[in-house]
């Protein structure tokens, strides 16, 4: 009987060591923080898009209209290639887009030629004061998925003026004028900024 006991015992001390070697305490960890680096060797887009504005009409303000012309040149022959343009409030919280499109086509489909420019054009027309921001995205079909270049501007009108904003934080063609005090713009942050250029 003792020998049967001290088998037993024997095993039981076995099945413990056992336990502790393969189910290890478990210790309360910290979540785990990844940083993935930028893709510094990603491959550059083969679709470059530009995006400009011309033909400003006079006066300038509430009532100007403009050409809106979208450029997308490919490095590669592309085929099924899209050019959407999307235009909407820079701001949810602004009261007005300020612009609406009077001419033109937001949607051109074809194939991009190696080298050689797609042009599509819209006209819009400031139709009060309001803050707008402009998106010309040029989608193709890569492999399976949509691959996606896009060019981006912001148009702020004013009741006399227009500024035209890039998203590199440069402005074109509006300088104040002596004296001109601007109306309130949305809270100073720089969240605002980045949400235009986003």
């Amino acid at each position: 009987m003792r020998l049967i006991v001290s088998v037993l015992a024997g095993i039981l001390v076995a099945c413990l060591i056992f336990t502790a070697i393969v189910f290890p305490a478990q210790q309360k960890t910290e979540p785990q923080l990844y940083y993935t680096p930028p893709l510094s060797n990603a491959l550059p887009s083969p679709v470059e898009v530009k995006m400009f504005i011309s033909n400003l009409s006079e006066p300038v303000g509430i009532g100007s209209e403009a050409d809106i012309t979208i450029i997308a040149t490919s490095s590669v022959n592309l085929s099924e290639a899209v050019i959407e343009i999307q235009v909407m409030k820079a701001f949810s919280d602004w009261p007005a887009m300020g612009i609406e499109v009077v001419g033109g086509d937001l949607h051109w489909t074809g194939n991009l030629t190696a080298q050689v420019s797609a042009l599509t054009h819209i006209r819009i027309k400031a139709t009060e004061v309001g803050f707008a921001k402009i998106y010309a995205y040029v989608t193709w079909p890569n492999h399976g998925i949509y691959s996606a270049s896009v060019a981006k501007l912001g148009i702020l009108v004013r009741e006399n003026e227009i500024q035209i904003i890039q998203p590199s934080g440069g402005t074109i063609p509006w300088e104040a004028p002596p004296g001109f005090i601007p109306p309130p713009w949305p809270k100073p942050t720089s969240e605002n900024y980045t949400r235009l250029c986003s």
